[in-house]
């Protein structure tokens, strides 16, 4: 597995941040090509009361200069994308430098996902379902001139 540091992800012009809702709760979340999984930040999971179980076989992902190793993951928690909501199972890793999830290409690629680095929105496209197009957050402001748009 891969997962991007987040320091130098939410920098990138390759991803897209925002606030989303995992489990009723507001998360800072990464939406990250380069990261090969769904992460979870273990300490956030901890303060928030996110159930964490104990993977039957322990592994690792490789970030750049070192390896970080999941010993546990949250099953099932619900992400919510304006009125969209998909349960997700989330490893969890020790840090994920200032986001609270990343959201990497296996769930992405499930759910027909594009991503427009340039205008900061991910568009879902599951067959015969209604689109659901997220505006994220960009640095200097946050808008979108779009109704079908969720704002972060």
């Amino acid at each position: 597995m891969y997962a991007a540091q987040t320091e130098e992800a939410a920098a990138a012009e390759d991803v897209v941040a925002g606030i989303i809702l995992l489990d009723g709760i507001r998360v800072r979340a990464l939406f990250d090509t380069g990261a090969s999984h769904l992460f979870i930040d273990r300490l956030f999971a901890v303060l928030h009361g996110i159930p964490l179980v104990s993977l039957l076989y322990p592994g690792h992902v490789v970030v750049p200069d070192h390896t970080l190793d999941i010993r546990e993951f949250c099953p099932n928690c619900p992400v919510r994308i304006g009125d969209w909501i998909i349960p997700v199972d989330l490893l969890a890793l020790c840090k994920l430098g200032g986001f609270d999830v990343v959201l990497g290409m296996d769930w992405l690629t499930k759910y027909y996902t594009t991503i427009d680095c340039k205008n900061r929105t991910v568009t879902f496209r599951e067959p015969g379902q209604t689109e659901v197009v997220f505006c994220a957050w960009m640095p200097e402001f946050a808008f979108c001139d779009d109704d079908r748009l969720v704002s972060s």
